[in-house]
């Protein structure tokens, strides 16, 4: 299907937005506004990558730091516990140079 300039069209763009107006927003004090926005890009990664892809990693960890700034350790938990699967099964099919430099990575919210 050919793009149609929706921006919905381009995940990796959907993605880096939301998560940047998420990040902006509980910079604002806007926790349900952030969290809304994150599982928003959560979503969007998880229905164009797959559960287990480095993308929907990348975006976990960032809910992790925003729910540990929130207090709230059992969703970070949660959350880190499904990274670890997700690195471990990403791992295995890429090679660790490449896991490293998507780590590495994360910070620019490149998908």
């Amino acid at each position: 299907m050919p793009a149609t300039g929706d921006p919905e069209d381009n995940p990796k763009a959907t993605i880096s937005n939301c998560v940047a107006a998420a990040l902006q927003a509980h910079k604002n004090g806007d926790s349900k506004g952030a969290e809304r926005l994150f599982e928003k890009a959560l979503k969007k990664a998880e229905r164009s990558y797959g559960k287990d892809h480095g993308a929907v990693g990348l975006v976990l960890i960032t809910m992790v730091d925003f729910y540990e700034a929130q207090g709230d350790q059992e969703k970070s938990r949660s959350l880190r516990s499904r990274i670890a699967d997700i690195l471990a099964n990403y791992s295995l099919a890429v090679p660790f140079s490449l896991v490293i430099w998507g780590a590495l990575s994360a910070s620019t919210m490149v998908f």
